[in-house]
Parts: C-alpha cells; structure tokens; sequence
C-alpha cells in the first residue's frame, strides 16, 4: 500500500535524535514506488481520455505518452517500482501476526494490489513485449481492434484499469488524510479520484466506437493492419506461452 510513517512524526522523531528505523524507511520506500506507480496509472487514463477528442487526439496523446515513458530510463525505472513495490508488499504482510483483523479499507486495498498482475499480464505481453520482440506498433486501433475480436478481454482490462485506479486511490487517500490541509480539499480529491477513470473508460469507448465504425472502410482497415504488423500465430502463441509461465511463477 501507499501509507507510510506521517511526515511530522518523522521530523518530530529527528528532532529528539531518533530515526525512522528500517521499518520506517521500508514504508517510505512502499509511499515513493506507490506514488511512482499511480502517477504512471494517471499518465495513462489522462491518455484514454483524449478519445472523447477522436482518435486522432488518441494516437497524438499515445505519442508524448511514448515518449516519455517508453525510454530507458523510465522501463528501468517503471520495472524497479513494480518489483520493489511488490516485495516491500509481500514483506509487510508477512511482518503480520494476523491477517483476519486487518481494518476493511486495508484489506480491500490488499487484495485489489495482489490482482493488479494477472490482470495487467497480458496487456502487457500483447503491448510492450510484442512491440519489441516482434515489431507490432501498439497503437490504439491495434487494441480495440482486439477488443472487438475477444469482447472478455475487454472487460479484463477495463476491470483491471478500475482495481489497479482503486489500489492506489485507497493508499493515497489514507497518506493525504494525515496532512493538515486535507479536510479542506478533500471533496476536491475524492470527485478527482472518482472522475478520472471514470472519463478515461468513457474515452476508451469513444475511440473504440470510432474504429468500429472505421474499420468497415476495407481501404482504412487494410492500412491500419499494415501499419500495426499484428503479431502472427505463432507470435501469439509465444505471448499467450509467456502469459501461462508468468501467471503460474506469480502464482
């Protein structure tokens, strides 16, 4: 989760010549990867929104979102928060005597966090995996040309982007209550964690309604494929390989 040790807690600690502990800066390590790991999920709602824009705006959008998270720097980065995240995860809940007591928002949270994977998995597979070992451009007609093909992964993803949205959402809230300033703009923060999925999904359908309609033209949905280099049968059948592998090793 995203709670860590209050910040004036901390200080007030320091200031009587005491320090966090390992604990303390293994729940501030959770707090950072968390927040890393939200603003990553923000970026790309912020993404899906554009698609009450058009498709246009969509694929426009995709392109800065490439940009800046598809270096180097950001995958290593991005990989370092999933798997440190994830430990540190496994690491609190194994610190604990008991797991039947857990408090109702912290177990709701927990549980959401342990299915945010194997949801995500194939995505990302069918996305970032596929773009580099088999050249598919993974640009947004690919996915909702899939979609429509298998309507089930659909509402995978869709379910995914509202457990991952709802994990973090959880955390964040409970860490911005400790501060001072919260009750003030608190109904500003639950109507933006309530709003930003809920345009993003409503993006995602208008851009998935557009290529639909599109995709009647033959003409448009030739050069789209062409465009894309979907992965073949044999492409598939390796990443739907590696989704089985990842799931039974997460397992």
């Amino acid at each position: 989760g995203l709670l860590c040790w209050p910040r004036g807690a901390a200080r007030g600690a320091r200031a009587h010549g005491e320090s966090e502990g390992p604990e303390g800066m293994l729940r501030r390590w959770r707090l950072i990867t968390g927040l890393f790991l939200l603003g990553f999920v923000a970026s790309h709602l912020l993404n899906h929104m554009l698609g009450l824009a058009g498709l246009p705006a969509l694929e426009a959008g995709r392109l800065v979102f490439l940009a800046v998270w598809r270096s180097l720097p950001a995958e290593a980065l991005l990989v370092l928060a999933i798997v440190t995240h994830l430990a540190l995860a496994g690491y609190a809940i194994y610190r604990r005597r008991r797991l039947l007591h857990l408090p109702a928002w912290e177990a709701a949270q927990l549980l959401l966090g342990l299915l945010v994977p194997p949801l995500i998995l194939l995505h990302i597979l069918g996305t970032v995996v596929a773009h580099y070992r088999f050249g598919v451009e993974d640009r947004y007609a690919y996915l909702f040309f899939s979609y429509l093909a298998n309507p089930w992964e659909m509402g995978r993803q869709f379910l995914a982007l509202a457990v991952a949205w709802t994990h973090g959402a959880i955390g964040l809230w409970f860490w911005l209550r400790l501060k001072r300033w919260f009750p003030r703009w608190q109904d500003v923060i639950l109507a933006l964690l309530l709003l930003w999925p809920a345009l993003a999904l409503a993006g995602a359908l208008a851009g998935l309604r557009e290529v639909e309609l599109l995709a009647e033209d033959r003409g448009w949905r030739r050069d789209a494929l062409e465009a894309i280099r979907p992965p073949d049968r044999a492409a598939a059948a390796w990443l739907y390989a590696a989704q089985d592998w990842a799931l039974a090793a997460y397992g």
